[in-house]
Formats: structure tokens, C-alpha cells, sequence
């Protein structure tokens, strides 16, 4: 994972990659262990917490998702997606 595009070729051509969708599950063991380090190299770089799981030898399982859901990273993005909710909801 990576907020750079990746995979990439020796021109630097991007080709083909699949988009990340964060729905975490985690037990409760690994996110005590999570939250009593502070951010590793790479997930300090690239700032995706998944990193800190990764770097610190937990595995990670990644699974196909839809390709229609709506990025909420700002507040402001929340009000785009209840719109969303309650047009199909109507």
C-alpha cells in the first residue's frame, strides 16, 4: 500500500493498481499493541496506519470491495455521502 502510484515501472509509467478502501477489523491484542508505539518509518512517510500493523509483523488480509464507495476524509465529506444514503433510502 502506498499513496504514491505503485506498481511502477522503470519510466515511472502507471499502469494498473487497485484503489484502497479502509474497513478495518482488528483484534483486540493488535490494537493495544498499536496504540503503544508511535508511528514507524513507514507508515510515518506515507501516513497510512495499515503500515504500523505491517511494520510491526502482523499480517494483513486484503479483500476485493466495491469499486462505487465515496472517500470520507474531511468532515465536509460527510454530508456527500448522506445525501447518497438517503436518495437509495427514499
Amino acid at each position: 500500500m502506498s499513496r504514491a502510484a505503485i506498481p511502477s515501472n522503470k519510466k515511472n509509467d502507471f499502469i494498473n493498481a487497485w484503489r484502497q478502501v479502509c474497513a478495518y477489523s482488528f483484534p483486540r491484542k493488535a490494537l493495544a499493541e498499536f496504540s503503544s508505539h508511535k508511528k514507524t518509518p513507514i507508515e510515518f512517510i506515507e501516513d497510512l496506519e495499515i503500515l504500523r500493523f505491517l511494520e510491526l509483523g502482523h499480517k494483513v488480509r486484503m479483500l476485493k470491495m466495491s469499486d462505487k464507495s465515496i472517500s470520507v476524509d474531511h468532515k465536509l465529506d460527510i454530508s456527500k455521502v448522506e445525501k447518497i444514503i438517503n436518495k437509495e433510502i427514499e
